[in-house]
């Protein structure tokens, strides 16, 4: 039987750490790659300016964002809450219509501010 680990950690450190506590030998690496700067403070200035509490939360996400800041491309990701408990990449996940719009808004300011 094979059984497949998927960790993250935001930086190679502490992902060579969480490997060893774990004990893993792993077959397959993603290394992480930090989000940019200028990305990052766009959407975090307009999270404040709305008053709402910025939560930065480091993802290690493997797919699109990593590729395309490992690539050199300036990247940021906005994630929208969960409304149940976090699920994600699933049927079961599933974000309210207000959570889902203010992203959008959120995301159209912060790039309307890049270009």
């Amino acid at each position: 039987m094979r059984v497949s680990v998927d960790v993250r950690a935001p930086d190679r450190a502490r992902l060579d750490s969480l490997v060893a506590a774990l004990e893993l030998d792993p077959d397959f690496r993603l290394e992480p790659v930090p989000m940019a700067e200028r990305p990052l403070t766009a959407l975090r200035d307009e999270i404040e300016r709305r008053g709402l509490p910025v939560v930065e939360l480091p993802s290690g996400a493997g797919h699109d964002a990593a590729v395309l800041a490992a690539a050199g491309v300036e990247t940021a990701m906005l994630f929208v809450r969960s409304l149940n408990g976090g699920v994600s990449h699933s049927p079961q996940e599933e974000s309210s219509e207000k959570d889902v719009e203010l992203a959008v808004d959120v995301l159209t300011a912060a790039l309307e501010t890049l270009t």
